[in-house]
């Protein structure tokens, strides 16, 4: 029989990697590969660094209150100095909502239903659709017992009241103010000096944290994380867990 003709490398190297089948600069084939399946940054040249562990899963669907924190995969300068500045790859934190049911007029017979996503960006605390996080790749969290889970109606509640304030402006003094001091004193081991305290103004973690904070969900991080951080759902809370981590699709979202 003819040999398959082999594929291009750069495809083939983007397919395992999805597939998280490689080690440093060498590619793993599945049956050869011994480490749990993750996600895999660049970090110099063509190796590659494994940031987290987690369960691949086809039929994974996502699920109101899910919070989902973008992963900073790309390789470039800016990129790669944002990770080192942070510390960590994780670069922005939303929450997903669900499908949410919209009338456009009182003739509409059915209602029209799209998966939409809270977040504080840009002007501040908004609600959008889903889609526009299509092919990022993200790390989804959730709450892990049944009785938390319960309180997640109030959570959702929280971030429409939030997004329909309109004084819930993006908060860019708290980087200035809080993130940026916190950063550097975590660089050099020290205690940070400031003391944070909640507002009506949120970058992108905060507002997250303010939902939950605000159902009574207030230690959704450790006391520690002040101002939070999109790292801190992922590595500092005690009552979320990873769930699934990969490209964001249209897949993940339950059909209704």
């Amino acid at each position: 029989m003819p040999e398959e003709p082999k594929k291009d490398e750069r495809v083939r190297r983007e397919e395992m990697s999805r597939r998280g089948e490689m080690r440093g600069n060498r590619f793993i084939e599945p049956e050869e590969s011994e480490e749990p399946r993750g996600i895999y940054i660049p970090a110099n040249g063509p190796e590659f660094v494994k940031i987290l562990n987690c369960t691949f899963s086809s039929g994974f669907q996502l699920q109101p209150g899910d919070v989902l924190v973008n992963v900073n995969d790309r390789g470039d300068p800016l990129s790669v100095a944002k990770r080192w500045a942070l510390s960590s790859p994780y670069e922005h934190v939303f929450m997903y909502l669900g499908k949410v049911g919209i009338f456009v007029n009182r003739r509409q017979r059915r209602i029209l239903r799209f998966p939409m996503l809270f977040e504080s960006a840009g002007r501040g605390g908004v609600l959008q659709s889903l889609s526009n996080r299509f092919g990022q790749q993200v790390v989804v969290m959730r709450l892990k017992s049944e009785h938390d889970r319960k309180r997640i109606p109030y959570v959702l509640d929280e971030a429409i009241k939030l997004a329909s304030d309109p004084q819930a402006y993006y908060d860019y003094l708290c980087i200035v103010k809080f993130i940026l001091p916190r950063l550097i004193c975590e660089k050099l081991g020290l205690p940070v000096p400031l003391k944070y305290h909640r507002d009506p103004w949120h970058v992108c973690s905060e507002a997250v944290f303010e939902v939950f904070y605000r159902a009574k969900l207030v230690d959704i991080l450790l006391p520690f994380c002040v101002p939070p951080l999109p790292g801190d759902f992922v590595t500092d809370s005690l009552l979320l867990e990873q769930v699934w981590a990969g490209i964001l699709s249209e897949e993940l979202v339950i059909e209704i």
